[in-house]
């Protein structure tokens, strides 16, 4: 079983160069380049390593939404608009790796994908656009007849899954306070 974990990538965001002292640059080009990379060389690598089931965690802020002003007015697509560009590779994936028994799509919602100013825990599910991007996703790729595909997509903000005996903890990790130092979130998580 391998692992294919994806993360913040905050697709629809821009940076401008000016605004970091030319240091850094993000935008709808450098992001859409960066999500063909990701698929093609997971691809890439599963074939020169193959494996008979794959874990895909999106394990959320996919997109940047609206979580501040300043992003409704910078961001290059409104969060719907980033919902639909970020749905691209999983078919690839099927269809480049005929070996594949089964594909796992995990959905985890982050924290910058809400409509709400302030984290919701009993409804935050309801109120992300990523929950209906993941369901989305799972929607699409069964309308295509794309039998491997399995989903876990959680209303709350953590899944597990078995995996060989071993409980796998999938998280945005905005519950996890660490205050830095070399353990990273390890401690915090004990």
């Amino acid at each position: 079983t391998g692992f294919l974990i994806a993360s913040d990538w905050h697709a629809e965001e821009t940076v401008k160069a000016s605004t970091v002292l030319g240091l850094n640059e993000f935008n709808l080009e450098i992001s859409e380049q960066r999500i063909k990379n990701f698929f093609s060389n997971a691809v890439y690598m599963i074939k020169k390593k193959p494996v008979d089931n794959l874990v895909v965690g999106l394990l959320g802020d996919m997109i940047g939404g609206y979580i501040h002003d300043e992003l409704a007015q910078t961001n290059g697509l409104s969060p719907m608009q980033g919902v639909a560009f970020v749905i691209s590779g999983l078919k690839a994936i099927h269809d480049e790796l005929p070996e594949l028994q089964k594909i796992v799509v995990v959905g985890i919602c982050g924290n910058h994908s809400r409509t709400t100013k302030r984290l919701q825990f009993n409804n935050g599910f309801a109120l992300n656009h990523e929950y209906f991007l993941y369901k989305d996703i799972e929607q699409t790729l069964t309308l295509m007849g794309l039998t491997k595909f399995e989903y876990v997509i959680p209303e709350g903000d953590l899944a597990y899954l078995d995996i060989y005996g071993k409980k796998i903890l999938f998280a945005h990790g905005f519950q996890f306070r660490s205050s830095g130092g070399v353990g990273g979130l390890y401690p915090a998580m004990l």
